[in-house]
């Protein structure tokens, strides 16, 4: 995740923090208007930069300006000053602190288009970070499937790899196999939610104590175990697609156990047919 405070200490911008509320909150891209509401051209999470041509003489304007921008979910307000403002105007400071949202000065030797061009970097490098940890965590879970007892040492993995808890529940919600510690009143709620939708349903439950996420379990056949993971906070990109990869393998994994138990079956059967028929050195 790249935030805010990544922007602000790239060497080189300069960019001043003036009411910086939240530093760590994500950023997604940035873009620049001189509109007085640029929100319909928004999408959340953008930095947005603008020198408030438009906005020379405001005064209790700021209030709406700021307030659209916050209920936009604009990750922070980039004020070019130099040009129309040479500093902040108090009012959208006072703005921006009561409606939580971040403000910084771009001076006005640094061009918007290298403050651009510098998170578009920043954001480039953590995409190729999270593929990198992504790869790793599916190399793990990878060769955990190799393993003579794949189910248990899938969960291992799974647990280790987004530093929480993993188990497989049955249709009750009750924990079959599993590494950690789960909240087990979500984990049967989500389960009930969700088990007669198939195998394309998912739930996922965010509290104070963190996310918990039920997925079932795989390939062909109506489900009957289902996989519970815990986490602390809310999911990653990474942790996202490493339990995406958990269930794959996991649903494999008991696919082949299925058809293991189902040949044992036929030859116990078969076995107890021989012994009935008096062939018992063949049985």
């Amino acid at each position: 995740m790249v935030t805010l405070a990544d922007l602000l200490g790239t060497t080189g911008l300069a960019l001043a923090p003036v009411a910086v509320a939240d530093p760590d909150v994500e950023i997604r891209w940035v873009a620049t208007s001189e509109l007085p509401d640029p929100t319909p051209y928004l999408q959340g999470g953008e930095v947005l930069l603008t020198t408030g041509l438009e906005t020379r003489g405001w005064r209790s304007q700021w209030r709406g300006y700021v307030d659209r921008l916050a209920a936009a979910d604009v990750a922070a307000l980039g004020l070019g000053v130099g040009l129309t403002h040479r500093r902040a105007p108090a009012g959208l400071v006072s703005a921006c602190r009561r409606a939580g949202l971040n403000l910084f000065e771009v001076p006005r030797p640094t061009p918007f288009v290298s403050v651009s061009r510098d998170a578009a970097t920043l954001l480039d490098d953590e995409r190729d970070r999270v593929a990198r940890r992504s790869l790793d965590a599916q190399r793990a879970l990878t060769r955990a499937a190799l393993a003579a007892d794949a189910v248990p040492a899938l969960l291992a993995t799974l647990a280790d790899q987004v530093g929480g808890a993993a188990a497989t529940v049955d249709r009750d919600g009750r924990t079959l196999a599993g590494v950690g510690s789960l909240d087990a009143d979500a984990v049967q709620t989500e389960v009930a939610r969700i088990r007669d939708r198939g195998l394309h349903a998912a739930a996922s439950v965010s509290g104070e104590e963190g996310t918990t996420i039920v997925q079932p379990l795989g390939v062909r056949s109506a489900p009957d175990r289902w996989l519970a993971v815990s986490l602390p906070g809310r999911p990653t990109e990474v942790q996202r697609a490493t339990v995406a990869g958990a269930v794959s393998l996991l649903g494999l994994a008991l696919e082949r156990e299925l058809e293991r138990r189902t040949d044992e079956r036929r030859l116990h059967a078969r076995a107890l047919e021989l012994v009935l028929a008096g062939d018992t050195s063949t049985a």
